[in-house]
């Protein structure tokens, strides 16, 4: 996420195009493996089809027709599979909009979706009870939230955890605008490593 709005009673982040552009020549790159991968069982689907017409039905062997139902089996995992990766990426936000604001006290996230559609939620900000950035040493990620004790955590921004270091400069802004603490939590799992304030 860019700042893209820094004063003294509002910060604005957006997303960073460069974030998108590298995710979709990642997308398309999968997709084309995807297709690779497609042509396979295409090719395999007309051998089997072939063998089956050209060979009368007395004279195909026991194995013939497990393989047939592992390779039915394995086609549809792999469509499955596809479909929801194309399902996801259809539904993955190419555009976040993250406004705290101290005069409406409240922090709002929009997203547009790929798809079109656009998705909001918020926090008032005197839920807030601290600036929280989670980071998991298993999956190497890294969550900045704003945190509250009656809702869920407000997700402001995400970034492996070699980019931490701009993730604590917009935590420690965020920290100041609210005047609350910032906390840094080491997990590894759902077990805590570690907790400091930064």
């Amino acid at each position: 996420m860019l700042v893209t709005e820094d004063s003294p009673k509002k910060v604005v982040l957006q997303t960073n195009p460069t974030y998108n552009q590298e995710r979709d020549k990642t997308f398309a790159s999968s997709l084309k493996s995807g297709l690779g991968c497609f042509g396979i069982f295409a090719a395999l689907l007309a051998f089997i089809l072939f063998y089956v017409f050209t060979t009368p039905r007395s004279f195909l062997p026991w194995y013939f027709w497990l393989f047939t139902a592992i390779f039915f089996v394995a086609l549809t995992i792999f469509i499955s599979i596809e479909i929801s990766f194309i399902n996801f990426n259809r539904n993955f936000p190419r555009e976040s909009t993250i406004t705290i604001d101290l005069d409406s006290q409240r922090a709002l996230r929009i997203e547009k979706l790929k798809s079109g559609k656009a998705i909001q939620s918020e926090i008032k900000l005197n839920d807030v009870s601290r600036v929280l950035i989670d980071c998991q040493a298993i999956g190497h990620s890294c969550k900045l939230a704003l945190e509250s004790q009656s809702n869920a955590p407000f997700e402001v921004n995400s970034a492996y955890d070699f980019e931490m270091e701009s993730v604590k400069e917009i935590g420690k802004k965020l920290g100041r605008l609210l005047n609350k603490p910032v906390v840094l939590k080491w997990s590894e799992g759902s077990k805590v490593e570690s907790e400091e304030e930064v």
